[in-house]
């Protein structure tokens, strides 16, 4: 989920970015940034950011394709 998500953040957020909804789920929202940081031992292929309208909300998620750096080409 992408930090710019805002249908997410009605739950009770624990530290930042973090939350955790009224039934015990925990989710974290992530920027691009990091994502870019947690894969960095991976060649990333494609990072795209999808976003729309829903009424007020903004439902906003990225879809990120990487290769292990072990593999060649």
């Amino acid at each position: 989920l992408s930090s710019d998500d805002t249908t997410k953040r009605r739950g009770k957020e624990i530290e930042e970015g973090t939350f955790i909804q009224k039934s015990g789920v925990l989710f974290h929202l992530f920027t691009s940034e990091e994502l870019v940081s947690l894969f960095r031992d991976f060649k990333i292929i494609g990072l795209k950011r999808h976003k729309k309208k829903a009424g007020k909300d903004v439902i906003a998620c990225y879809t990120l394709i990487v290769r292990n750096n072990k593999f060649k080409d």
